[in-house]
């Protein structure tokens, strides 16, 4: 049996303290922590952050080698895939023509740039990603700063994905979405004029596990209810 341990500070300390046979950690996880563990035999396995589901699918085959179980994650895998050609076959009837646009937003501004795992889930839901769309404009030598509302209006999106996750007790999750339903700068906006303002839960939106088709599938569903 395989157990996930409680939330425990980001140092060697604790993490060593809760005697693990094996520590999954990020890309971004500190370095200094990693060799940390390392130098007392505590084996660290790192998973890459994916981006779309291939990558998904690899990041499962990797913890499921890393802990002797690569049968076990070819299962899971094969899984994922079955659902998702099913979930695929309902999108289908969906023409190209005929696909909407959205626009997720975080709660300072519109999120799921080219090529992010969002952007990914999006287009697999045959949902047009409008935040992509000025994603190429946005570059610069400095990073890519927020999308604008001046470029969220020239959009015009039939659908806003906003979030639902309150996680540090700070945010006002119906509050946000009054605010943006209620912003001048949205008035003529479809998703505004059209009352398309969705909910995503944010465990799907920041998904990034072995349940991205339920993820995909949820997006689908909140965008093409009429298909379900």
């Amino acid at each position: 049996a395989y157990t996930v341990g409680r939330k425990v500070p980001e140092n060697t300390e604790a993490v060593y303290a809760l005697q693990p046979d094996l520590v999954v950690a990020s890309t971004a996880t500190s370095s200094d922590l990693v060799r940390s563990l390392e130098g007392l035999g505590v084996p660290v396995y790192i998973a890459r952050s994916p981006h779309n589901y291939k990558e998904m699918c690899d990041k499962i085959r990797g913890i499921a080698a890393a802990v002797g179980e690569k049968q076990q994650g070819e299962l899971m895998v094969q899984k994922m895939d079955t659902h998702l050609q099913q979930l695929q076959k309902r999108l289908r009837q969906i023409p190209s023509s005929e696909r909407r646009v959205a626009v997720a937003f975080n709660f300072t501004s519109a999120m799921g740039r080219r090529g992010d795992l969002l952007d990914s889930m999006l287009t697999m839901a045959h949902v047009i990603n409008g935040a992509a769309i000025v994603a190429d404009e946005n570059k610069s030598e400095h990073g890519m700063p927020a999308i604008s509302k001046e470029q969220v209006v020239r959009i015009n999106p039939d659908i806003f994905m906003l979030p639902t996750w309150n996680y540090n007790n700070k945010q006002d999750v119906q509050g946000y979405a009054y605010a943006v339903m209620n912003d001048p700068a949205y008035r003529d906006v479809k998703a505004v004029r059209n009352k398309q303002i969705k909910f995503v839960s944010d465990k799907y939106r920041y998904v990034a596990s072995q349940h991205i088709v339920d993820a995909i599938e949820n997006i689908a569903h909140a965008v093409y209810p009429e298909i379900f």
